[in-house]
C-alpha cells in the first residue's frame, strides 16, 4: 500500500446514473436489476487488492426507486458476506434523505438503520464563514437553510437569491402540480402544518391526515423525528421545538426554505 493518501485511496463516482440506466434498460425485472447493481459493486471493488474496503452510496434509492430499496440493499449486503477476493473487512454506507424507505428496512435485522440531521449551528457557521464574497448575515442563511450544507452551497451558486432558489424547490419538487392535487381538508391541514408540522401526529387518525402525512415524508418536505431514540441517530437528535426552523417534537420541515415553497404554493392558490 502506498504512503501517500492520495494515491493510497480510490473512489468512484455516485451510482445513480449507472443504476438509472440500468432501470431503463430492465424496467420491471427487479431480480436482473439486483444482480446488476450487486455486479457493478463487485466490479469496483474488485479493483482493489484485499486490504479494507468502503462502499459508499449517497442517494441511491432515489434512483432505484422505493419498491426495489429492499432488494437493493440486499444485494450490497451481499458484497460483505460473498466478497470478490480476500478483504480484511469490507464496510458498506449507504445515505438517502428518501424518508419512506427507513419503514422498510427497519423491520428487517440484516440492516441498520441510522439517522442524521443537519449540521449545528457552530459546524454550519465554520462552513458559512468559508465561503468567499458578499453574503447574507449568518442568522438569514441559518433561517433559510437550518444548518443543510447543500442548501447553503444552492444559496451560494444562485447569487444569495432567496427567491430563485424558492422558485427553483418549486419546481424540482412540483409543488404546484402536487399541492393542487390534495383535497380540501387535506390542503386546510397543509395549511396547519406551515405553522406547527406536529399538528400531523394530531390528524393521524384521519384519512385525509395519514394521505398528507405521507405525501410529505416521501417528497422529503417534512421528516418524523425519533427524539425517544437517540441511540438511532448518527449525530445528535434535532433540537426542540423551533418554531422559526419549522421544528416540532415529533415532525420537522426538512428545511425552512422547504416550508417556504410550500407556503408560497399554498398562499398563491
Amino acid at each position: 500500500m502506498s504512503e501517500n493518501p492520495r494515491e493510497a485511496i480510490s473512489y468512484t463516482p455516485s451510482l445513480r446514473d449507472v443504476i438509472r440506466e440500468a432501470l431503463q434498460v430492465l424496467p420491471g425485472h427487479l431480480g436482473a436489476v439486483s444482480r446488476f447493481v450487486l455486479s457493478v459493486a463487485r466490479l469496483l471493488v474488485s479493483r482493489l487488492r484485499g486490504g479494507r474496503i468502503a462502499v459508499l452510496v449517497d442517494e441511491g434509492f432515489q434512483a432505484v426507486g422505493l419498491e426495489r430499496v429492499e432488494s437493493f440493499v440486499k444485494s450490497l449486503l451481499d458484497l460483505i458476506e460473498y466478497p470478490p477476493g480476500d478483504y480484511e473487512r469490507i464496510v458498506v454506507v449507504v445515505a438517502s434523505s428518501e424518508g419512506l424507505s427507513r419503514e422498510r428496512l427497519a423491520r428487517h435485522s440484516w440492516v441498520s438503520p441510522r439517522m442524521m440531521w443537519n449540521m449545528g449551528v457552530e459546524g454550519f457557521r465554520a462552513l458559512y464563514e468559508r465561503l468567499p464574497g458578499e453574503k447574507p448575515s449568518f442568522r438569514e442563511v441559518w433561517r433559510l437553510a437550518g444548518g443543510n450544507p447543500r442548501l447553503l452551497a444552492r444559496l451560494y451558486q444562485a447569487g444569495w437569491d432567496a427567491e430563485a432558489l424558492v422558485d427553483e424547490l418549486m419546481e424540482e419538487k412540483e409543488l404546484t402540480r402536487l399541492i393542487g392535487a390534495l383535497g380540501g381538508r387535506e390542503r386546510r391541514l397543509l395549511s396547519e402544518v406551515l405553522e406547527d408540522p406536529d399538528v400531523l401526529i394530531e390528524h393521524l387518525g384521519e384519512e385525509a391526515g395519514r394521505r398528507l402525512e405521507r405525501l410529505l415524508v416521501e417528497y422529503n418536505l417534512v421528516s418524523r423525528v425519533y427524539r425517544r431514540s437517540a441511540h438511532l441517530w448518527v449525530d445528535y437528535v434535532p433540537p426542540r421545538r423551533d418554531h422559526e426552523l419549522g421544528i416540532g417534537e415529533l415532525y420537522a420541515w426538512q428545511a425552512p426554505v422547504y416550508r417556504d415553497a410550500v407556503r408560497r404554493v399554498v398562499e398563491g392558490a
